[in-house]
């Protein structure tokens, strides 16, 4: 019995050592590591400047060219992974903003769920924080911890199986995630050009309707952009583009959501959520990740709704 009870040690050892490994070690043409890049640009374009934060969905869905060509100022995409959790871009926002900015905030639906509040994946933001450490000042740390305790198995094996496609190179072949697929404005562009795949409806996941317990992270942008404006910064919401029969499977939900942000002044609402809701061949490969056809549609609609916000 001693002698199983030492081997299963040594062997459970051996995981966490190899486990270990996988999970620190950085990848730097990977897909996170374009996190260096997009604060490269943001340090060196001065303000005025138009920040686009959110997850996956802004990386996805944004033309920063576009934007700067209609409105006359730089746009920079500070979009990556949604699983950073949405106090980590309010932090991140907070830091790269000067004077003169306009902070566009377009979270995925699911983060304004009370569950996310000072929450993240600790995945998503260790990938990140292995290319930047610096970031480290963006993670709120207690609620992170307590996270990867409650998914800390689930979490390895996904460090684990990526571990191995990187090294077998697999991940990057003939795929947008990797860093040169990011523009010098911080979009994903490689897969502007290729064919939509089908994207079921049930990929995007709402669990429950929103409600009052979820306020506690609608007052958080509440001050958010109450912290902003005295430095000269003008927040608005935008929200994120989903597939049309998505929203219908969700309508209830993501209209309740709306209802309650309107309900919660004095953060601007740019659109509807109705207005974002597109065709099948506006998506790529997810219900958040635009198709070349969609980066467009979603980019102009930005930029009319821009438009009329900074005019006021």
């Amino acid at each position: 019995m001693r002698g199983f009870v030492i081997r299963a040690l040594a062997f459970a050892a051996i995981q966490l050592g190899v486990a270990g490994f996988f999970l620190t070690k950085p990848d730097p043409e990977g897909y996170t590591a374009s996190v260096r890049d997009k604060h490269a640009r943001a340090a060196a374009t001065p303000a005025p400047r138009i920040l686009v934060v959110g997850g996956c969905n802004v990386a996805f869905s944004v033309d920063s060219a576009r934007l700067k060509e209609a409105l006359g100022v730089p746009a920079i995409n500070l979009g990556l992974l949604a699983g950073v959790g949405p106090e980590f871009m309010l932090r991140e926002a907070a830091d790269v903003a000067r004077p003169g900015d306009t902070v566009v905030l377009s979270l995925e639906y699911g983060l304004y769920y009370h569950s996310w509040f000072n929450s993240a994946s600790f995945d998503s933001t260790w990938s990140v924080l292995s290319e930047r450490p610096e970031s480290r000042a963006y993670v709120a740390w207690p609620a992170t911890v307590k996270t990867t305790l409650d998914q800390g198995l689930n979490i390895l094996g996904h460090r684990t199986r990526l571990a191995g496609l990187l090294t077998f190179n697999l991940w990057r072949s003939g795929s947008p995630y990797n860093r040169v697929s990011f523009n010098e404005w911080g979009d994903v562009a490689a897969h502007r050009g290729l064919p939509s795949q089908p994207v079921p409806a049930k990929w995007l996941t709402l669990d429950r309707p929103f409600g009052e317990e979820d306020r506690p992270f609608i007052r958080r942008l509440a001050r958010f952009d109450e912290e902003c404006r005295p430095r000269g910064i003008r927040v608005c919401l935008f929200y994120p583009a989903v597939p049309r029969k998505s929203y219908e499977l969700h309508r209830e939900k993501i209209e309740g959501l709306d209802a309650l942000l309107r309900s919660s002044p004095p953060t601007a609402i740019l659109n509807r959520p109705a207005e974002v809701a597109y065709p099948d061949d506006c998506f790529y490969d997810s219900a958040y990740h635009q198709s070349g056809k969609g980066v467009i549609l979603h980019t102009d609609h930005l930029i009319e709704r821009l438009k009329l916000f900074l005019k006021k």
